[in-house]
């Protein structure tokens, strides 16, 4: 695995590192964290939104690169107690790397997906009660009290956790003579090497990727049923006051039909021009009025199918709407009318109504 100089990492994300570690360990440490400051990058260029599988192959990356970075320094510690926090210092990094990981994620995906692929990439390394799933800083160190607080307190006996390294470490002390520095420092060296090579093939075992997708998709990141909308998208229509096709309360994507019209389908869709459009995806970050003109309809950008497809009329209702936007008052009765509209009992009315508008037509 390519390696990268410390010189490329000088300008480290002091939230993350939490301050610089101090003392025999600092540079080590310094170095672990280095390669996660690429994160941002690897994100934007790993990431497939089909393929949640890369979240994990992301976080794992970095991490196995992070542990290459960091052995190249162990060799110069000249502490034995240097040598027994490897282990405890690499999990509070890898906290650390959760607690700081939402800045990465926005730069690289943008604000929209920011909240899914953050949930996701925090799953992985803090775990998720649902899935069962403690983390890899809950597999590394069962009794963490970040990872407690997130999983649940989900304790597992991974083979290369951190009471398995001190009793590595502690065997290696004993049987190392007349060096136990060098005796010592061999035994974590190859402990990294033995955890290198197997907690990624453990994570993919423990954790699914459907599993994963599941965490994703309540988070908003919906990966099935069409194209996702995302805030640049919506603004689009927006701006255009074009009208757009919805998902009712607890109805998916899958429940909605694109071979039919929604009108066919008012059970699962409905139809509206958004009233707000927030730049947060969340679930309530798109606004529609309601039957009295009230905006209390929420949707996230994932319940949103995508714009209705606009006739001549449609297009003129549009424009018209648009210029009685700002009327709390007339936009209610418009909301009244078209709903009175879509109810089949009143067609004899709307005949009715339809022969006042156009003096008999």
């Amino acid at each position: 695995m390519e390696v990268k100089k410390f010189s490329e990492y000088q300008k480290l994300n002091e939230e993350f590192i939490g301050g610089l570690i101090k003392g025999a360990l600092g540079k080590v440490f310094n170095l672990f964290a280095a390669p996660f400051k690429d994160l941002a990058n690897d994100i934007k260029k790993m990431f497939k939104e089909d393929d949640l599988g890369t979240v994990k192959d992301i976080i794992m990356s970095n991490f196995n690169q992070a542990i290459d970075t960091m052995q190249k320094e162990i060799p110069k510690i000249t502490e034995e107690s240097a040598v027994t926090d490897i282990m405890p210092k690499m999990i509070d990094q890898l906290v650390s790397l959760s607690n700081n990981i939402e800045k990465d994620v926005t730069q690289g995906l943008g604000k929209d997906k920011t909240s899914a692929f953050t949930n996701a990439a925090k799953a992985v390394i803090m775990g998720n009660k649902a899935a069962g799933w403690p983390g890899l800083v809950g597999a590394l160190d069962p009794n963490n009290e970040a990872a407690k607080k997130v999983n649940g307190g989900l304790k597992i006996n991974y083979k290369f956790n951190r009471a398995a390294y001190d009793k590595t470490i502690t065997d290696a002390g004993a049987k190392g003579g007349a060096n136990v520095l060098k005796a010592k420092k061999d035994a974590a060296m190859k402990f990294l090497d033995n955890l290198q090579k197997d907690v990624s093939g453990y994570i993919e075992k423990e954790l699914t990727d459907d599993e994963l997708k599941d965490i994703y998709n309540k988070a908003g990141g919906k990966t099935t049923g069409g194209d996702e909308m995302s805030f640049d998208k919506l603004k689009e229509i927006y701006d255009k006051k074009t009208p757009v096709i919805y998902l009712l309360k607890d109805k998916s994507k899958e429940d909605y039909d694109p071979k039919k019209k929604p009108e066919e389908q008012t059970d699962v869709v409905g139809v509206k021009v958004i009233n707000i459009l927030n730049d947060q995806n969340k679930p309530d970050s798109v606004t529609f009025l309601d039957r009295d003109g009230k905006p209390t309809i929420k949707k996230s950008y994932a319940d949103i199918i995508g714009p209705a497809e606009a006739g001549d009329n449609s297009k003129k209702a549009a424009e018209v709407l648009g210029k009685i936007k700002q009327d709390d008052e007339k936009m209610g009765k418009v909301v009244k009318f078209a709903e009175f509209l879509q109810d089949d009992k009143n067609k004899d009315k709307v005949s009715e109504i339809e022969k006042m508008m156009t003096g008999g037509e």
